[in-house]
Order: structure tokens, then sequence, then C-alpha cells
């Protein structure tokens, strides 16, 4: 179906059943080998799939097999998704636990439509008969576009848009008119000067002159308005004063009364104001109502202090007992706030969640009285989960799913491979960093993504066929050791993890250290072993427990620090740093056992060698490529060989002589005239019996570290060109 000149729509439809979809998704590719795929293609319908698992809103969990192969099909047609302001577009139309909703229809483009016929946004339109919400593709809404790209921005009244007439009666011309005033204002006084030098001798000079001082004088004043408005010079409103000055007579103790002497005066409250938070007076608002016994917080250890409240920049979480009488109390002391500050709580933006635990009657005594809605599910907050439950793994995919939709938005073959090095580093691992930061993801989630990154380095297709040349131990391990540098997760993660114990055992009267301290070690320390456990009773060190201990290269040097003949308290230090301090790069290599120990330093060699490796002036494709070379990870005839390949080993050029790294790039016929015009011959024609590996370190030490950079230049070239 033609839908512009030159481009292709079609219509398509997932077979209901899931042992069908395979034979769809085939179709699906076969219409992109017919030549429709270097034209504008737009595809729309009902898949009967969904791409992650934030497109399903149910009780079971959707199978990530299905929704890969989905997804695997969209990339192989080069295929993406169009953004739509409906998160789902199908429902059961069933209520209870059985409620099912779905994003199951979708529009769909490749590159060529996106730029050529400016998709912008689809709209859901509504609907009674069907369970299906119809779809609308606009093919102009700019600002939609830009608003879903950039996500939702809080709403702000301007008061410069009261200047224009035609506001509130056209909201967008008067919001789009004074958007930048600093910025129009500057276009003006350019226009204004443009007319002065070119337009004196026109007969409407002086009436444009005049529209134009107008329209300057205007955004001028709209100027003003927008930076007065964002200045916080403003003063306090009377109201405001004596309302502080009542609330801090009556709740914030006889400490204040001190300090502000026993007079209030206006100009007292006035500097209080302002020299406290908004959040400051709410805490102890909520403190005194707690010493009257009106409100109660809770408290994570039987007999021990209770916790309240955490304020954030704008955000606020509030902990109390669920039962109506503490949320009576909660609900005075938000109105008492909101009649001080003149700053109302939005309860539309506001959720409440409660412990699995707490009795119906409860919750509903709760909302009644605070008339904010239940949230519904386990919701995130500062991109980390509210909750974790036993399934770890389900809270967790959302991890797995945003990396997915990076790797979908992602040709790979306009990579090189330095460039996938860059990207997984810095984009795909770096995505679960927080969320590792705080909590211990899943074993199964890890490996997700570990396969996920690796699939994109040796650029798996949608069959899964491209051979993993070496495994993700291999290419986990430092540069310096023969590896890529890529990280292992499960490993990092418990090198973030130790930075929080670090962060307790040196200040651990934080309100995080207190809150564990009453939860788990209420007597003892988080670290139970002391030094005084590894002295003997005649003052000297126990060498067997130091060895139970630690690693047998510091046991020695443990031994030769002076015990002290007075008692000292003990502190905390990191072996591994010169300074005693914990970091997470040392956590991490001695958690891998990448870290270089003087046990271990028989790799010193390899290590030298590496080093200058990676560090080649040269294109980072390059170096990727001498890095496989040199480890015998191309695809030449005696590697595929030995990796059980149908192949015969024999080089298939020159048919006579087997095909190693060596012979393919260097001694066979086909590619040694192009050696004998670079220099290298003479040095290395004699000793093509070498491996790769030791040629490198001839070219090295006769031609030095430039030379060593046109071998690899040349390799490269040669596998390139003949290869």
């Amino acid at each position: 179906m033609p839908l512009l000149e030159g481009s292709r729509f079609t219509g398509f439809y997932g077979h209901p059943k899931v042992q069908r979809r395979s034979d769809f998704w085939e179709l699906m590719r076969r219409l992109s080998c017919c030549g429709i795929e270097e034209l504008p293609w737009i595809m729309e319908g009902d898949f009967n799939e969904v791409r992650c698992q934030a497109d399903c809103c149910q009780r079971s969990r959707r199978p990530w097999s299905q929704i890969e192969s989905y997804n695997r099909a969209l990339k192989y047609c080069g295929l993406k998704p169009l953004p739509c302001d409906l998160k789902f577009t199908w429902h059961n139309q069933r209520k209870g636990e059985d409620v099912r909703w779905l994003r199951l229809d979708r529009f769909v483009g490749n590159r060529s439509a996106f730029d050529l016929m400016e998709l912008r946004m689809v709209k859901g339109l509504d609907t009674h008969r069907s369970d299906h919400n119809p779809l609308l593709l606009d093919f102009c809404v700019k600002d939609l576009m830009t608003e879903e790209m950039n996500g939702d921005k809080r709403f702000y009244f301007e008061h410069k848009w009261l200047l224009d007439k035609k506001f509130p009666a056209d909201f967008l011309w008067a919001k789009k008119k004074f958007e930048s005033p600093t910025r129009e204002l500057a276009k003006l006084r350019q226009q204004r000067l443009k007319l002065l030098k070119t337009g004196a001798e026109s007969k409407n000079f002086h009436k444009e002159l005049y529209k134009l001082n107008k329209e300057i004088e205007k955004m001028t004043e709209a100027e003003e308005i927008h930076w007065k408005q964002r200045s916080r010079t403003s003063s306090p409103s009377p109201k405001l004063i004596s309302k502080v000055s009542e609330i801090t007579t009556t709740f914030f103790g006889k400490a204040i009364q001190e300090q502000m002497g026993s007079n209030f005066t206006e100009h007292k409250v006035k500097k209080a104001v302002f020299e406290m938070h908004p959040n400051k007076g709410f805490s102890s608002l909520l403190r005194s109502y707690e010493n009257q016994g009106l409100f109660s917080g809770i408290s994570l250890a039987r007999f021990r202090s209770t916790i309240t409240n955490l304020f954030f920049t704008d955000d606020s979480l509030i902990f109390f007992k669920a039962n109506e009488e503490v949320a009576k109390g909660f609900k005075e002391v938000l109105h008492i706030y909101e009649s001080a500050s003149s700053q109302v709580i939005n309860l539309d933006k506001s959720t409440v969640s409660f412990s699995p635990n707490t009795k119906q009657s409860n919750i509903d005594g709760v909302l009644q009285q605070l008339g904010i809605c239940e949230s519904q599910g386990h919701a995130m907050y500062l991109g980390l989960p509210t909750f974790i439950l036993k399934q770890k793994k389900i809270q967790f995919e959302y991890l797995r799913d945003r990396i997915f939709k990076k790797l979908q938005g992602w040709d790979n073959k306009l990579f090189s491979a330095g460039g996938k090095e860059v990207l997984i580093k810095s984009v795909l691992q770096s995505i679960p960093t927080y969320a590792m930061a705080c909590f211990c993801l899943p074993v199964g989630i890890c490996s997700d993504i570990q396969k996920a990154c690796c699939d994109f380095c040796w650029g798996a297709n949608e069959k899964g066929k491209n051979i993993h040349w070496a495994s993700w131990d291999r290419l986990c391990k430092p540069k310096a050791r023969g590896g890529v540098g890529f990280r292992k997760l499960c490993a990092f993660n418990q090198a973030l993890l130790a930075k929080q114990v670090w962060r307790l055992l040196k200040n651990p009267n934080t309100l995080f250290g207190r809150v564990l301290k009453q939860r788990y070690f209420r007597e003892g320390n988080l670290m139970e072993a002391k030094v005084a456990d590894f002295i003997s009773t005649d003052r000297q060190w126990n060498k067997d427990k130091l060895s139970e201990v630690f690693p047998a290269f510091l046991v020695p040097a443990i031994c030769t620090i002076d015990i002290p003949h007075e008692p000292k308290s003990d502190t905390f230090f990191w072996g591994f740093d010169e300074m005693g301090r914990y970091s997470i790069k040392f956590g991490y290599l001695c958690t891998t056992d990448f870290y270089t120990t003087p046990e271990n330093v028989s790799s010193s060699y390899d290590e030298h060698w590496w080093k200058k490796v990676w560090s080649l002036h040269v294109p980072p494709k390059v170096k990727h490529f001498c890095w496989r070379a040199l480890n015998n990870l191309v695809s030449v005839d005696a590697i595929l060989a030995s990796r059980h390949i149908p192949v015969s080993g024999i080089c298939s050029w020159c048919r006579r002589d087997w095909g190693t790294i060596v012979h393919c790039l260097i001694s066979c016929d086909r590619v040694r005239d192009a050696w004998k015009n670079t220099g290298f011959w003479e040095d290395i024609g004699p000793l093509v019996h070498l491996s790769l590996r030791d040629l490198s370190g001839v070219v090295l030490d006769r031609k030095g570290i430039e030379g060593l950079e046109l071998w690899c230049f040349q390799l490269c070239f040669v596998w390139k060109k003949f290869v």
C-alpha cells in the first residue's frame, strides 16, 4: 500500500498462538529482503507480542524467549518503534487479579522512513467496543516528540505570559512567544539595528521602527519578570512570619528560645526563616507530635529508636504505623505546615505503601484519613526498587530491559571493535552500576547482561551463529593480562557493596550505620575480629591466626609492626593502598584474583608486553585486530579446523601449507609481495617459522615502538586487503 511517493506501508498481524508466531517473524524477514528495506517503510498492526516486560501489566511474567525472538526480527528488518502516548493498547476487559494490560499494537519504521517522512508521534484513540485502542500516526507533532524524548517536565506558571493579550485564550502562543525573552530581545535589537542602517529611505520606516521599539519594550519587561521570578530575594509575607512565630513558640522548644531570646520579634523570626530549610520545620513538627504521642514512626528493632522521615531535594518519605489515629496526627502536621509555609502538599503525586502484614481495616482507615491513593505494585524511587521481595530477579528485570533497548537501537555492522569496547564499558556495563552499589543483584540478571554484551561484542545476529572467539572470562581480564578489560558484574557488585561496608566502618554514627547496628549487630561490630585477637599473651603476633585471615605474603609484613605497650583503639586500614583507604578498583581486582601480588610475578613479562601493545598510537580497531591476531582469535583455516569447523586446515589460497595466522598474513604467496616493500621482510622473512607473538617481539627489539606501530598497521592492511 503506497503511503507517500516512493514509500511502503505494511499491515501486520502476529499469530495468536505462540507456536506459530516464529513463522510470522520469518515472514517479516522475507518482506525485508524484497527491496523494501531500501525504501521508507512503515509497518503497523497487532503483533501479539511485547518488546519488554514494561509493556505488560499482568500477574504472570512474559517468557523472555518470546520477547527476544520478536526483538530480533525487528532488528533484522531494521525497524524501530515510534513513540506512542499510550502505555498499553490492549486489555482483556476483566477485573481483579485476572486483569491484563499489554502493548501489542504499534507503529514501526526503518531509518529511511524516519529521515524522509518526519515521523513524530503515534496517538492512541479511545474506543468502547473493542479491546484494542486504535492508533493514529501523526506526521508533524514536533513538540510532542520533543517532550517524549526529553521526558515530562514539571509545569510552572510564568508571570510574563500575562503581558500578551492573547493569554489565556491562546496559551501555546504566549508560551512560545515568551519562551526565551533574552534570546528574543537580542533578535529584536538586531532587527532594529538593521532597519536603522538600511531602511531609512523606506516609506514605512517610522512605522516599523515604532513597532519594533514597542516590541523591545514589552520583551524587556518580560525579561525582567522572567529573572525576577527565578530570583531568591523575595521576602516572605507578614502572614508567613506570624505563622512561623506561632509554630516556633509552640513546637521548637527551649533550645531555640535560648538562642533567640525570650521575646520573639519580627526581625528575629524573619532571620530564623531565612536560615532554616523548610524540611527542618517539618521535621520538628513530626518530632513534636511524636513526643506528644500523636504520631508514631517505625522501629526496625525492638525497644529501639524510631524513624519518622527521610528528606531529599524535592521529595520526602514519611514512615509511621499504619493505623487511623496516627494518620490523623500526620494530617494535622501537614495542615500546620501548609498554613505556615504557604506550600500545599500535592496529594495527586503522593502515594502510600503498606507492609504485607498490614490488616485491610488499617489500610482503609489510613487511606480515608489522608485521601492519598495506595501505590499499585512496588514502585521505583530514585531509580531503585522501594521494596525487595523474594523473587528479586523480577524486580531487577528493568535493568536487562534497558540494556536490550539500547542494543536494539545500535546497528552492529556500523561499529568497529574499538567502538564496541567503548559502548560496552561506558554504556551497557554502566547502566546497572547504580543499582549494584545498593543491592546484590541476582546472578541470573548479571548473566543475562553479560550474555547481551558478549553477543554485541562478537556481532551475534538473529540466528546466533557468530563465533565467540574468546570466553567472557578471558575478555574480562585486564588489558595488561591479555584481556579487553570488561567487568565481571558479580565481582564488581561485591566490590561496590564492600564500599558501603567500608563507609560503615569509618562512619558508624551515620543514620544508615545506626539503623544497621540496631537491626543486625547491636552489641558488637560489623567486623568482629579485633587486632587484640591476633596478639598472644606474651604480646607477640600470633602467626597461625594471621595466616587464617590474611594472605601469606602479608603475614611477614604484619609481624614487622611494633605492638604498642599501652592499649590503643583499633582503626581500619585497607592493605592494598598506601593511604589505607578502600577503593572499588582494588576491591574488584582482589575479588577477581586479577591483583598482582609479590607471589605472582611470573607474568610480569606478559604484562609489560601487553601494556606496550595497548599503548600504541594506532586506531582502536587496529589494536583490537592485533590483540585477536596475537591470541590466535581470527578466522584462518588452521584455527577454524582446530575449533571443529568443517574445513581442511590447509591454506585455501596456495593449497600447500598449513593455514596458520603467520602463513595467511605473512608467508603465503598471495601476501608476500605486500611485505617486501615495507622494510620488514629482511627482519622477519627468515623467521616465519616463529609465532606472530615472537615476530612482533623481533620487530619491537629491532625497530622500536614506531616500528611496532607500522607493523600493526601492515598486519591490519593485509588482513583487510587479501585475507
